[in-house]
């Protein structure tokens, strides 16, 4: 019977550790829906994933169509179920579709071009 030393040990905990890591608890589909009382300048989007969660989702942003200019959005609390609310205000009003782009906490950076289709 071999015998495992404490290095080989500590390598397949490491090993286990990061294929546990590895399955970001955003895997599978995230979508997002403009929730009651949104306007084009006044955006509150409720971001749903399915197979995972968005709980750990640390920074969202919005574009409108046409625009260059990504505009920070504050997390709004949980809608339940590992679903977050997201809301945007904007200077000016953002055309649909809107792109929708996220980072998670392990740094893991989404762009969603088409997003939210239309208000």
């Amino acid at each position: 019977m071999a015998s495992f030393s404490s290095a080989s040990v500590l390598a397949l905990t490491i090993m286990a550790v990061l294929v546990a890591g590895a399955r970001c608890s955003t895997s599978g589909k995230v979508g997002f829906a403009l929730t009651k009382g949104s306007s084009p300048t006044n955006l509150i989007v409720a971001a749903k994933s399915f197979g995972g969660t968005t709980d750990d989702f640390s920074k969202m942003q919005v574009k409108g169509q046409g625009s260059d200019k990504w505009i920070d959005m504050s997390n709004a609390g949980s809608s339940g179920k590992g679903n977050s609310v997201w809301k945007a205000v904007s200077s000016t009003a953002l055309k649909a579709p809107l792109a929708i782009r996220y980072q998670t906490k392990q740094g893991t950076t989404v762009v969603n071009d088409d997003a939210i289709h239309s208000f």
